[in-house]
């Protein structure tokens, strides 16, 4: 595949997974879609939808209730197709759904998503990072999982030790990261494709940001 046609795919495999769960219930309903990949392609987009509802539900409360679990659908499903392309290498994700003042955002891996709010300083964090660097929880998971965490290489410490050199990686397969789309040799040892999922409530915000990978 062509990298556009490679972003068209994943774009629509994430975005029509994730609706069709909940394609029956939900009517009417407008949000916005912002999609970020990167290692193997990038993407941010716009996107808006309606679908059917029977008139004794809530579109709103559905579909925030069906969002979580059909996003984490979506990431799984994209990740069986693209380990069934037989592609080794793999990928980054994270997408952003606003829908009126809910902000739901779910990621695998370490391209942030970030909101900047007007009257308030800096900004605010929407997704986790998930390098074995930063995450006790996540280098728990991988030895769980039968994965190795270590660095790449080792050097003596001024006192004969060994001490690690560069970032903490899974074995096999060398990500320094535990969760992704793709990478087949990190799966074995533990990477996952299951996303984090957070949601917050804004009033208004002035920038979202989705920074990636080269």
């Amino acid at each position: 595949h062509t990298r556009s046609s490679t972003v068209s795919w994943a774009r629509r495999c994430v975005y029509e997974t994730a609706l069709k769960k909940i394609s029956r219930r939900i009517s009417r309903t407008r949000l916005s879609f912002f999609l970020s990949f990167s290692h193997s392609f990038t993407l941010s987009h716009t996107h808006s939808h309606t679908h059917s509802l029977s008139r004794a539900q809530n579109p709103e409360d559905v579909f925030e209730y069906l969002l979580p679990s059909a996003l984490k659908l979506a990431f799984e499903t994209l990740d069986e197709k693209f380990l069934r392309k037989d592609i080794h290498s793999g990928c980054t994700a994270t997408v952003v759904i606003v829908n009126g003042r809910n902000v739901t955002t779910a990621a695998v891996g370490d391209s942030l998503a970030i909101l900047d709010v007007p009257n308030r300083k800096g900004t605010s964090r929407l997704s986790n990072e998930h390098r074995l660097d930063c995450s006790d929880g996540e280098r728990k998971r991988i030895v769980e999982s039968g994965g190795e965490v270590r660095p790449t290489e080792f050097e003596d410490g001024p006192n004969g030790e060994r001490r690690g050199v560069g970032p903490l990686r899974v074995w096999p397969g060398g990500l320094a990261i535990s969760r992704s789309i793709g990478d087949r040799d990190g799966k074995k040892g533990g990477v996952i494709a299951t996303p984090d999922v957070s949601r917050v409530l804004s009033v208004s915000y002035t920038h979202l940001t989705l920074p990636t990978k080269a």
